[in-house]
């Protein structure tokens, strides 16, 4: 485990931080999994990937609830 590891795992520790750290960590998930979804638009991809993606993002939200 790296220093910067331990140092999450120990400000995990306060509700506060972590509250914060998990809501950026989901908008960053979120970006990307659109970004990916963007790319298979237009880069004509099969429905069925598409669909794919729209399934991990829609789990992502409804993750975070």
């Amino acid at each position: 485990m790296t220093n910067f590891e331990k140092l999450v795992q120990e400000k995990m520790k306060d509700p506060e931080f972590a509250k914060g750290y998990l809501e950026e960590k989901l908008k960053l998930d979120l970006e990307d999994a659109l970004e990916m979804l963007k790319q298979k638009v237009l880069n004509s991809e099969s429905k069925e990937e598409i669909v794919k993606t729209i399934d991990s993002i829609k789990s992502c939200i409804e993750q975070a609830k």
